[in-house]
Order: C-alpha cells, then sequence, then structure tokens
C-alpha cells in the first residue's frame, strides 16, 4: 500500500519515514521469530527507505522486475513480529497527536490531558486508531476524528466514567461515521468499541 509518507508493508511498517538502516534492523530483529523474507525484497525494500508519496509510487511500480514473484511473500508470523517492532512507536505517535499543544488548545481550551492516567484500554484503542490513519487532524480530507475523541477522552478522565457509560464509548459506537465516512471494517469498528466497555 502507498500511503502519504511511503510503502507500507505488512500490518503497517511504514518505510517511507526510515533509513535502510533501520528497515534492516526491524527486519533482522522480527526474522529472530519468524520466517525471514527474501534477501531480494529485503534489498528492494531497503532501497525504498525515504521514499514519500509519488515517489514511493514510482518506485514501487518496480516491485516485479526487481523482486520475483516467489520472493515477495511475507509470512503472517513474521507481520506479526513486524508490528510488534514498531508497536511502541504508534503509542508514542498516539500520544503526540493527543496531548500536543495545538490539540490541548484548540480541542479542550489549553487543558492538560494526563496520558499516564488513562487506562491501557483506551490506550490501545488510541494506538489502534493511529496505526490505521483513522485518529485524524484538521487536514485529513474525511474529517477531524480527533476534534471529538480527544475531548470526550479528557471529559472521560476528568469525571472518572469509563467503559460503556464513558463519552470515548458514545464516540466509538458512530456506526455511520466510522464505517461510511471513515471506511472501517466492521470487524475492528467492533473490536474498538468493545475494547472500550
Amino acid at each position: 500500500m502507498i500511503g502519504n509518507s511511503g510503502i507500507t508493508i505488512g500490518r503497517g511498517l511504514d518505510i517511507g519515514s526510515r533509513t535502510a538502516n533501520e528497515v534492516a534492523s526491524i527486519f533482522d530483529s522480527a526474522a529472530q521469530y519468524a520466517k525471514p523474507i527474501s534477501d531480494a525484497l529485503l534489498t528492494w525494500l531497503k532501497e525504498g527507505a525515504g521514499k514519500k508519496k509519488q515517489t514511493a509510487y514510482e518506485y514501487w511500480k518496480t516491485l516485479d522486475t526487481q523482486v520475483p514473484a516467489d520472493d515477495q511473500t511475507i509470512t503472517r508470523k513474521m507481520q506479526h513480529f513486524l508490528f510488534l517492532e514498531i508497536y511502541d512507536f504508534y503509542v508514542k505517535e498516539a500520544k503526540r497527536l493527543t496531548i500536543k499543544d495545538d490539540v490541548r488548545t484548540a480541542y479542550l481550551g489549553g487543558a492538560v490531558l494526563d496520558w499516564g492516567a488513562l487506562p491501557q484500554n483506551v490506550i490501545d484503542v488510541l494506538t489502534d486508531l493511529t496505526y490505521r490513519g483513522d485518529y485524524t487532524g484538521s487536514n485529513d480530507a474525511r474529517g477531524n476524528t480527533r476534534k471529538l475523541i480527544v475531548p470526550a477522552v479528557y471529559k472521560d478522565l476528568s469525571e472518572g466514567i469509563f467503559g460503556k457509560t464513558s463519552n470515548l464509548y458514545k464516540v466509538m459506537f458512530r456506526q455511520i461515521e466510522w464505517r461510511e465516512i471513515y471506511g472501517v471494517d466492521a470487524n475492528r469498528f467492533k473490536r474498538r468499541y468493545e475494547e472500550i466497555k
């Protein structure tokens, strides 16, 4: 998949924002637990590191000429361990997107949301939203989900409300918005709001 950042492989490893050495290191670490990808695919991915947007797309079109079809596979187990390698990045990114100054100013009147006080299930949902590209800001053509989510999380935290009665649960339960506007599949939609119960 090609996104604004670059070529994405597996369950969300974006190589557009990484160096060739970082790509190699991530795959080397994951290969300790799963069948490694082919040398040809790894070489191709390392050469695609740092390429973004149209440059990434043009590079992606070279995959079939540079990597034999049989060498383009990545096992589910490898995808899982790649995800574990990058998960911490998405937790940090979710935190940054939630507590950064412009978000606090725009949605909380400057109030500070205490990330460290959030329950783990809320952090998990915010991380999943970030990972899947559904934790959007004002520049997203589909709309701004942080405008709905951040105030809900802040209010829940301030009032000690969690679970099915929480404001976040109500936001995550909006099926028409999540499924039709943001294109969230039925399984992920259900898993997110059930995680908050």
